[in-house]
């Protein structure tokens, strides 16, 4: 395979993976979303045609261990953060949409 070869083979490969991954980035750092609400967005973007979902969890993650005390884990108030079944619940809920996280 010569030069040109590669980069027209290269440059194929990035248009197949560009029109397969759809990802939706989903923020749910200070007020996330209920459960319920959340079940009918993943529906709707799989939907729209998405592949996959970027979770931000940043402080609504239930941080456990070690790394407890980096999350909302140890703040007074806890409001807006997931529980891990909760969270589990997300990857599942992703899965049956068949969408990557």
């Amino acid at each position: 395979m010569d030069a040109q070869q590669y980069s027209i083979y290269t440059i194929q490969l990035i248009l197949h993976y560009l029109n397969y991954c759809r990802i939706v980035h989903l923020d749910l750092k200070g007020a996330p979303l209920k459960i319920a609400f959340l079940e009918r967005v993943l529906s709707s973007i799989k939907k729209w045609g998405a592949t996959g979902i970027l979770i931000e969890w940043e402080d609504s993650f239930p941080y456990t261990g070690v790394i407890a005390n980096i999350g909302s884990l140890t703040d007074a108030s806890g409001d807006g953060m997931y529980t891990v079944e909760e969270v589990k619940h997300i990857l599942y809920c992703a899965k049956e949409n068949e969408l990557e996280v």
